[in-house]
């Protein structure tokens, strides 16, 4: 249960239409507690919405001290003021490498009035995305060695959880390739596998995850070994070999989505020498997200 609503800076609503006067204006009608100093009215163990702050170390600040505090947070990203959507798209990176859970404001007024559609009786699914990257001129494979459990130490296809009410499956793919690999691959380049759902395929839980295959030419290849590098979940990351890649224990199914892949490439009859300018346009939006990031 939701207990109050933190408001950062003393954030006021830009407008009716805004989401920070529709989140404040659900919170007054059911009566919840708005605060805007430390300390708050609640206790240890409380679940609170933080919503405002227009500087992302700010809100990271808020967060930690809050989460100090023993309180349970939940940040309307939406609710950031003066903030473009690259920087929110950054302080979403931030806040998820921290643990801090996040949601946009339409998301958390649904939680507010139709609690009983997110509490069942039995256990939800999450899902994820995972995606295979072919190098077509030297017939190699995009891997990474995982760096956490479950499966650490061993090779996997890049990939991870999508972020609910924030992003789509081929946005999810697109997002975990480049913080695992460095390596940026526009969402419209990605084909769609096939799903895997077996309920013990994860040791985490049950986890529905969805393939993506991406293609790469040999000049999109030469751009995207500058940008190859490993992080977030990553230990590291290599190419090698088709054959050999199928020779490798991967983590999970992941040998399943490689040997879909394989077989599936060959239909796929797209011109890659004319879809170059796509894969370079969505490469310069990402060093300039970068370059934003950087500066908050």
């Amino acid at each position: 249960m939701i207990t109050s609503l933190f408001m950062l800076d003393h954030a006021s609503p830009e407008s009716e239409q805004s989401s920070l006067f529709r989140l404040t204006r659900e919170f007054a009608r059911q009566n919840i507690p708005i605060e805007t100093e430390l300390p708050l009215q609640t206790k240890a163990g409380d679940l609170i919405v933080v919503a405002g702050g227009g500087n992302a170390s700010d809100v990271i600040a808020n967060m930690r001290h809050l989460r100090e505090l023993g309180l349970r947070t939940i940040y309307a990203l939406d609710t950031a003021a003066g903030v473009s959507e690259i920087e929110l798209r950054s302080l979403a990176d931030r806040l998820e490498k921290e643990r801090f859970h996040f949601k946009q404001t339409e998301a958390i007024l649904y939680l507010l009035n139709s609690a009983e559609h997110f509490v069942y009786a039995y256990p939800k699914a999450d899902v994820a995305a995972s995606i295979v990257v072919i190098f077509q001129a030297t017939n190699r494979v995009l891997l990474v060695r995982r760096k956490n459990e479950p499966f650490g130490g061993m090779l996997a296809l890049p990939g991870g959880f999508l972020r609910p009410l924030i992003e789509d499956l081929p946005g999810c793919a697109s997002r975990e390739l480049h913080e695992e690999t460095g390596l940026c691959i526009p969402k419209a380049m990605l084909t769609p596998l096939s799903v895997r759902s077996n309920p013990g395929r994860d040791t985490r839980g049950h986890v529905i995850d969805h393939g993506f295959l991406a293609l790469l030419s040999r000049e999109e290849e030469r751009m995207a070994l500058l940008q190859l590098q490993a992080d977030d979940d990553a230990e590291e990351v290599m190419l090698l070999p088709v054959k050999q890649a199928l020779l490798e224990p991967l983590a999970a199914d992941h040998k399943q989505i490689l040997e879909e892949a394989i077989g599936r490439r060959s239909v796929f009859k797209e011109n890659l020498a004319n879809r170059f300018w796509s894969f370079f346009v969505g490469i310069t939006a990402k060093v300039r997200e970068q370059r934003a990031g950087a500066a908050l």
